[in-house]
């Protein structure tokens, strides 16, 4: 039988893990000497007034290779398991799941996944495989599919300043746009794991249309997407994204979703995001 289990920032849609029976590994929040577990301890809305009510700035860590290895004891030799987890380059969250498997003997196969991506643009890579498996497609050709997904995957956000992500050490190579804004609003994407600078804007007003051209350019012609919008305390804001993404493309699937206090920590208030991918030859 195979299974998914994935990590904390992956921000997947209320009710989607509870349904699929998939073990969330919550990645660790601090403020000053209190430590959290995200979205155990520590839920947003919490988090949120924490960031209002403290002097602290928070501080995030990846789960421990016990922690790892805690979840991974639920397996046997009866199981495949697809761990899949946030950047390998944003977190030490990969690293720690590879070193719980050469230490955790449970029988089970564990494949340790790289989503090359954070929040939904990692929930993205686990919808396509808990929708593979409910297709019963072999593990073999989940990877490969996988693999491919990963590659095509794309995040666009939008910030309203990059000063989360410049003191959560988080700003990847948008560092080149760091002193250059001059009263703009960034609009970042993901690239090889890191984040980088796509474009800005004068007034937030104007991120959903900016954010829909980008898509267009990097779809390069493909109208068919499978994705997610997803928000860090901006519902409202989220919502006029998804129907600007409605009005333009032809979306198979745009769930929504809310990132939690780790993604939280490292954008601020205020960030809308797309995840997505051209699903044309989506299996």
């Amino acid at each position: 039988m195979i299974h998914i289990v994935t990590d904390s920032t992956s921000d997947l849609p209320e009710g989607f893990a509870e349904q699929y029976s998939i073990p969330i590994i919550p990645l660790h929040i601090n403020f000053g000497d209190q430590e959290y577990r995200d979205g155990v301890d520590l839920t947003p809305d919490e988090f949120y007034e924490k960031i209002r009510s403290t002097n602290d700035f928070p501080v995030t860590s990846a789960p421990t290779v016990a922690e790892f290895c805690d979840i991974y004891q639920q397996f046997d030799d009866k199981n495949t398991v697809l761990s899949i987890h946030i950047s390998s380059k944003m977190s030490q969250t990969v690293s720690h799941a590879l070193k719980a498997v050469q230490i955790c003997d449970t029988g089970a196969k564990i494949h340790v996944i790289d989503s090359l991506n954070a929040s939904f643009g990692l929930g993205n890579i686990v919808l396509a495989a808990q929708r593979m498996i409910q297709n019963q497609v072999p593990v073999d050709t989940i990877l490969r599919r996988l693999e491919q997904i990963i590659q095509r995957n794309q995040v666009i956000f939008a910030v309203p300043n990059l000063d989360f992500l410049k003191r959560g050490g988080r700003i990847g190579q948008a560092r080149s746009m760091v002193g250059k804004l001059l009263g703009y609003k960034p609009i970042l994407g993901t690239r090889n794991g890191e984040i980088v600078a796509l474009s800005k804007v004068k007034d937030r007003k104007h991120f959903p249309q900016e954010i829909v051209k980008l898509m267009k350019q990097h779809l390069d012609g493909a109208t068919c997407i499978r994705g997610g919008v997803f928000h860090v305390h901006a519902e409202a804001a989220m919502e006029t994204l998804r129907e600007h993404i409605e009005d333009t493309f032809n979306c198979v699937e745009l769930v929504t979703a809310r990132a939690g206090a780790v993604i939280g920590s490292h954008t601020g208030y205020g960030a809308i995001a797309v995840a997505y991918y051209a699903a044309e030859d989506d299996a």
